[in-house]
């Protein structure tokens, strides 16, 4: 569940940098081990991960 967490939080960050928009923080952030969670997470559920992320994206288009 860590490795979950850590990649999609990672996936967010990844995705919004740099689109003028608040930076997605989050605690899992500041865990020391959080890159390698954050890889495992993605290894074993990145396509779960990356459509959470798309469709994060498109709720957020929706917003006025």
């Amino acid at each position: 569940m860590n490795g979950i967490v850590a990649g999609f939080a990672g996936a967010m960050r990844d995705a919004t940098e740099g689109d003028g928009g608040a930076p997605v923080q989050s605690p899992v952030f500041a865990y020391p081990l959080f890159e390698r969670i954050e890889a495992e997470g993605v290894a074993r559920e990145g396509a779960a991960i990356g459509e959470a992320v798309d469709l994060v994206r498109k709720l957020s288009e929706l917003r006025p």
